[in-house]
């Protein structure tokens, strides 16, 4: 079975297939979408990088009997509300658990409107020409919890990344997902939105981030504004470069 990967995004559609063991990537432009020619292959994975998907999470304690979080706490949490519900969004969830001496679980929930995965399923048909190989929607969050919790990393730390016309803050800590922030990348406003995510983050001094990465979806991302930032924030930051087969190879 072969599968294909497209990421999309306002800017355009990332194809991504695998030939003889190696990730192939192509970037078609949204203007191009109609010239591309695509291989044959069995099933389309698509991925939305969109800064309107909604993502919640809530951390709630576990016994090492419970193999469940109590799903009442969950719902309420959660409420659905005439902005967000069955009609408006399309709804997914995650469970990830940390299996340490104090079990934890977070309930990771996207949602994304239905225009917004109206128009992603238009463009890959346009891209594919048949509906019925698109195989499931996932997110680009859910993708990049999952890969940077497959490091196991000790410190809690913070991911930020280019989204549409604005950031995408993945805050991660016990090993688990805590968060997933929005700011604009608005030159006059950027620099006082994160301040204000940043402080929310360093409440808790048990969980602040010790460090953050700068992730470059794509070449030419200008987020050197960050970088000032957090140095004037005597923050360390490693800039990396999205790799999908290295997200990938995570359990996708």
């Amino acid at each position: 079975m072969r599968t294909i990967y497209a990421i999309i995004d306002e800017a355009g559609t990332f194809i991504f297939t695998k030939r003889r063991g190696v990730w192939d990537a192509v970037f078609v432009a949204v203007q191009e979408i109609k010239k591309i020619k695509t291989p044959a292959f069995t099933n389309v994975v698509l991925i939305a990088n969109s800064l309107k998907t909604a993502v919640r999470t809530t951390v709630i304690p576990m016994s090492k009997k419970q193999q469940k979080p109590d799903w009442n706490v969950v719902k309420a949490i959660f409420p659905i509300g005439d902005k967000m519900n069955e009609q408006t969004h399309i709804f997914d969830g995650k469970m990830f658990i940390n299996k340490n001496e104090t079990p934890m679980a977070c309930f990771f929930v996207v949602a994304i409107p239905t225009n917004t995965a109206d128009s992603i399923t238009n463009t890959a048909v346009s891209i594919f020409g048949n509906v019925h190989k698109l195989k499931r929607i996932d997110t680009i969050e859910h993708l990049l919890f999952k890969y940077y919790l497959s490091l196991n990393k000790a410190e809690s730390f913070a991911v930020i990344f280019s989204q549409g016309s604005g950031l995408r803050i993945l805050f991660i800590a016990n090993n688990l997902p805590q968060s997933a922030k929005t700011i604009s990348n608005n030159p006059e406003f950027c620099k006082d939105e994160m301040s204000l995510v940043w402080d929310s983050l360093k409440e808790d001094p048990e969980t602040a981030p010790k460090n953050i990465v700068v992730l470059k979806m794509r070449e030419n991302n200008e987020l050197d504004w960050l970088l000032d930032f957090f140095g004037k924030n005597k923050m360390p930051v490693e800039e990396d470069i999205f790799d999908f087969a290295k997200v990938i190879s995570a359990g996708f």
